[in-house]
């Protein structure tokens, strides 16, 4: 039975352009009279970055190094439960064992008095959510911060780790010391997670944890979750990046587990790129033995779908354009199909007259290949002609040197 309440981890790990407390009076407060305190005499928190449902993220200072972090406090309530306490504990202990550079590493864990926390690298970034607008991303684009967020699946997953709760709200993008952009994996907050020799299990079965909009159905039915849930989730979001729209278009929390439950995948084919068509249906099938085994085994599917169809063939072959897509993906009902049941839209372009529309460009440049072709050949003959005739000038240049030698005095 799915229970009504779906947790999820809501905290944020960069700077709020406001207040984040400024519509609950109890976490102001909360907020107020944490700031300025000191912690196990090494870090000093400060003002409220955000809050979620079992603690808020404060931006901090490491007293003796003088550095800018970002802290994580259980909530004084919570930190008497046993269970909370426990999950809090064990995961921030297996979240320091993170080390990789897509990944938010847990530097610190301490306690002072009724006060948990846990310390992690202060970064500023645009959480990809931000960077989505609604509006579709450029393929190569979508492919390199995708395959940075399945980086940093594939470390957790390899040390006992899944994630639970990926989202764009949880992927933020920043820049490295060469101004490239690189993918940051955040909140392990309701991560699952299997410490060797631990058979502990702080789930219990029926347990709903996650994001609605972007939950696995194993997620939705509350039952064991693996590896393959993360990448399920990680095809929701490369689906978006794509196409500007989420997979599953539903009114609230409950018609979107339905939807991840019950409804139908969603077309891909004419939708997404061509090369990306296998590479999607191997993330988002429902069951999740049909899913691909790894996050490696995605990155390796993505990697071979660049080696065999290059972005500009993409756009050539009228797949995938910006421009294009705009005109395929619209909001009117005719871009829609609502599904019999009502409850939930699979957000799915019908594309009757996309080949007319879309493949002016790849005719045209169809039909000016002949004259590049010839170009190239007439091109190609005059190299040859230049080299033959300095090849003959070389010759008669030698033959009448040797010639005047011969006949000498």
């Amino acid at each position: 039975m799915i229970r009504p309440m779906v947790e999820s981890s809501e905290n944020r790990f960069r700077v709020a352009a406001e207040d984040p407390a400024a519509d609950d009076p109890a976490i102001a407060e909360w907020a107020r009279e944490l700031n300025g305190r000191i912690l196990s005499d090494r870090y000093q928190l400060g003002r409220l970055l955000g809050y979620g449902g079992t603690g808020g993220v404060f931006r901090g200072r490491h007293l003796r190094l003088g550095k800018t972090v970002a802290i994580k406090v259980l909530h004084e309530e919570l930190s008497f439960n046993p269970e909370v306490r426990g999950r809090f504990d064990r995961e921030a202990h297996a979240a320091s064992r993170l080390s990789h550079p897509n990944c938010i590493e847990i530097t610190d864990v301490g306690k002072e008095c009724d006060l948990h926390y846990l310390v992690m690298p202060f970064v500023e970034g645009v959480e990809l959510e931000q960077l989505m607008g609604g509006k579709p991303m450029e393929p190569q684009r979508a492919i390199a911060l995708v395959t940075q967020v399945l980086a940093a699946l594939e470390h957790a997953h390899s040390l006992g780790i899944i994630h639970r709760d990926v989202k764009p709200e949880n992927v933020l993008v920043v820049h490295d010391y060469r101004g490239c952009p690189q993918v940051k994996l955040l909140d392990f907050g309701i991560a699952k997670v299997t410490l060797p020799g631990d058979p502990k299990r702080l789930t219990r079965a029926g347990q709903v944890f996650g994001t609605p909009q972007y939950m696995s159905p194993e997620q939705a039915r509350g039952a064991e979750v693996t590896p393959a849930s993360d990448i399920y989730s990680t095809g929701l979001i490369l689906y978006e990046l794509l196409t500007g729209l989420p997979v599953y278009d539903a009114e609230d929390p409950l018609a979107q587990i339905r939807c991840h439950l019950s409804a139908p995948p969603p077309q891909l084919t004419g939708v997404v790129p061509d090369a990306l068509v296998p590479v999607l249906a191997g993330m988002l099938a429902k069951d999740p033995k049909e899913r691909f085994p790894s996050a490696s085994a995605v990155r390796a599917a993505l990697e071979r779908a660049q080696l065999v169809a290059s972005w500009d063939l993409l756009s050539d072959s009228g797949t995938f354009t910006p421009a294009t897509t705009s005109a395929w993906i619209r909001s009117e009902s005719t871009g829609t199909k609502t599904l019999p049941s009502g409850s939930c839209v699979v957000s799915q372009t019908l594309l009757a007259a996309t080949p007319a529309t879309v493949s002016t460009t790849s005719a045209a440049r169809r039909r000016n290949a002949p004259e590049h072709e010839a170009l190239w050949i007439l091109a190609m003959l005059m190299v040859m002609l230049a080299l033959w005739t300095v090849l003959g000038v070389s010759t008669y240049l030698l033959m009448t040197s040797e010639i005047a030698v011969l006949s000498g005095p």
